[in-house]
């Protein structure tokens, strides 16, 4: 995986981050399992076999970034780019504030987080200005506040 930056960033609601949910993941593992006859688009990098296989991070990773509300996971979505975490941070546009967390990539392996970019797993991501980089925990759980370098409050002004 390129490591060409230094930082990654995530840009979370007012509200997320006061309830401490900004690093707590959706769900409890990262693998996703595909079974045959379920609906998935073609080519999009699934592993697929006979009955039910494809329990992987390779399908947790394309799941993930596909949409990680549907499909929850112990991931947390990151951007190495600062103005992509303060759009996710202010809804898209559509709330004044927000915030955003400055993450120090040097502290990941000391913290045993993997790093999963999606654009290693898959051809054409969903949303591919975010170059998203998936942080997983090694135990699936809540990412810890000590990666976080700096909490940084946005406006759509700023």
């Amino acid at each position: 995986m390129e490591n060409k930056y230094k930082y990654l960033y995530r840009g979370v609601s007012e509200e997320m981050h006061h309830n401490k949910k900004g690093l707590l993941p959706r769900g409890s593992s990262f693998t996703r399992t595909i079974i045959i006859g379920e609906h998935h688009e073609g080519g999009d990098g699934f592993v697929i076999g006979l009955g039910v296989v494809g329990d992987c991070q390779d399908n947790a990773v394309i799941a993930h970034q596909r949409d990680s509300k549907v499909f929850p996971s112990s991931g947390i979505s990151t951007t190495p780019f600062f103005e992509r975490a303060k759009f996710y941070a202010t809804h898209k546009g559509e709330k004044k504030r927000g915030i955003v967390y400055k993450i120090d990539r040097f502290l990941l392996s000391e913290k045993a987080i993997k790093q999963y970019r999606v654009k290693d797993y898959i051809e054409f991501p969903e949303i591919p200005e975010d170059d998203e980089i998936i942080l997983v925990k090694d135990d699936n759980a809540a990412l810890p506040q000590e990666i976080v370098s700096e909490v940084i409050t946005v406006t759509l002004d700023t």
